[in-house]
C-alpha cells in the first residue's frame, strides 16, 4: 500500500524485486529479476544479493533519484498508481 501511495505523491520509486507486489506494480511487462532493474517508475533491486553488493545497489538507485530529482520518474508513477483501486 506504501508503495502506491508514494507513487499516488508523484514520488519515484527504488523497491526489493520479487515476484509479486513491487515487481508488479513497477515492471508488469518484463519477467525479468536481475540484481538491478530500471523501470519507468524507478528502480528495483534484487533481494538475493549480498549485503555490501546490495547496499550499493541500493545507494545507486537513491543516487540517481536525487541527481534526476522529482521528474519524469515520478510523474510516470503518479500515472502509474491510477490504474489501481480497491476492485483491482
Amino acid at each position: 500500500m506504501a508503495l502506491l501511495e508514494a507513487m499516488t505523491c508523484g514520488l519515484p520509486i527504488v523497491a526489493r524485486n520479487c515476484p509479486y507486489g513491487p515487481h508488479e506494480i513497477l515492471n508488469p511487462e518484463h519477467k525479468s529479476f536481475d540484481t538491478w532493474l530500471e523501470t519507468p517508475y524507478g528502480y528495483l533491486i534484487a533481494s538475493d544479493l549480498a549485503i555490501q553488493e546490495e547496499s550499493t545497489r541500493w545507494a545507486h538507485a537513491i543516487d540517481l533519484l536525487i541527481r534526476d530529482g522529482k521528474t519524469v520518474r515520478g510523474q510516470r508513477a503518479q500515472v502509474r498508481s491510477q490504474d489501481f483501486t480497491l476492485a483491482t
